[in-house]
Parts: structure tokens; sequence; C-alpha cells
């Protein structure tokens, strides 16, 4: 039950506000409005930038889920960052 528990956390943490779906979107819906972000670890990139600018925040504590999910999409984020456009 607490492997349940752990998963939904994690998959709401992740899905909901997490760092790396909002990159992933300004690189696919944000194109057509001139916004760019990193793909490649570009939600623990905006992590790392915006702790940098504000200090410690809610994208403070989304940083390991960030890096983690970052790592899990790296077989989609790498050739997307050589080969899309």
């Amino acid at each position: 039950m607490k492997k349940y528990l752990f998963l939904i956390f994690l998959s709401f943490a992740c899905f909901t506000n997490c760092s790396t779906s909002l990159s992933l979107l300004m690189n696919t819906a944000g194109k057509s409005q001139g916004y760019h972000a990193p793909i490649i670890y570009g939600g623990t990139r905006m992590n790392v930038g915006v702790t940098e600018e504000q200090g410690i925040s809610l994208y403070t504590l989304d940083f390991p889920f960030s890096f983690a999910f970052d790592t899990v999409l790296l077989p989609v984020t790498i050739p997307w960052a050589i080969f899309g456009k």
C-alpha cells in the first residue's frame, strides 16, 4: 500500500507542476510564442535558475522530482535536442 501511495505522490508531483513538464511544454506549445527552454535536464536547470534568483521556494522542493523525471526522459530528450527543430 505504501508503494502505491508513493507512486501516486510521485506521479502527482511530476505531472501537475513539475518543472520538467513545464520545460517540455514550453518547447512544444510555447515555440509559436517564442518561448524556449533547455530540453536536456530542462526541469532541473529551471529549478536551479529559479532557486538562484529567488532563494529557497517550491522549486527547490521540486528539484529531486525534476532530476529523477529528467533522467528517466533522457532517451527521449537527447534525440529531440539533436534532431528536433
